[in-house]
């Protein structure tokens, strides 16, 4: 069965800005005759990582498997689409994991991070170290509330990805068979404003 796949961050050709691919396959008689696509707009994740409850001083973001830059709960603008790093899956090796490394800015940070099993997206939070240089006592409290952080944002976000993504993707596949069964479609109402605007095509 085909499912719906997401795109690494592009430049969309229309939009001429950064963007996510979605396509949904069309089978008719057990065969995909055509692909429906729409874009997704990052700014969508960086409202949901924004919402996630962090400390003061910590900063949350989402990658391609390439390692661009999604989205960031600060300074979203300036690093969208950045490289965080040349082999991102060498330098966080799958599923999770804890390192200090320097940040997109230079500044050294404590980074802990957890890869999607469904969108092979890297989800991060990173401290600066200057907040961490604390007495040996609290550096383990420090790593006790990065183990938190990873389980209380990357599996929140990635269900929430999922469930306010997935709902209006899969009205779309739905309408998708259905086309290709030559059946008429209704067009639905989403969150989603791209999932709402294909449903309305």
């Amino acid at each position: 069965m085909c499912w719906p796949r997401v795109s690494n961050l592009v430049i969309g050709g229309v939009a001429q800005a950064w963007v996510l691919g979605l396509s949904v396959p069309v089978i008719r008689d057990g065969s995909v005759v055509y692909i429906i696509t729409m874009s997704i707009d990052p700014e969508y994740i960086r409202r949901i990582i924004t919402q996630l409850p962090r400390g003061q001083d910590w900063i949350i973001a989402v990658s391609d498997p390439a390692g661009r830059l999604i989205a960031r709960s600060e300074d979203h603008a300036a690093y969208l689409g950045r490289i965080i790093h040349p082999d991102v899956k060498g330098w966080s090796v799958p599923p999770e994991g804890v390192h200090s490394t320097p940040a997109l800015n230079g500044e050294t940070v404590l980074r802990g991070y957890r890869w999607s099993s469904k969108a092979d997206w890297l989800v991060a939070a990173f401290v600066p170290m200057r907040v961490v240089d604390a007495p040996l006592r609290d550096l383990w409290r420090i790593f006790a509330l990065i183990a938190f952080a990873l389980t209380a944002v990357s599996v929140p976000l990635i269900y929430q990805l999922g469930r306010q993504i997935a709902v209006p993707i899969k009205a779309a596949a739905n309408d998708a068979h259905r086309l290709g069964a030559g059946q008429p479609i209704v067009a639905q109402a989403s969150s989603l404003r791209e999932a709402s605007e294909l449903s309305a095509a």
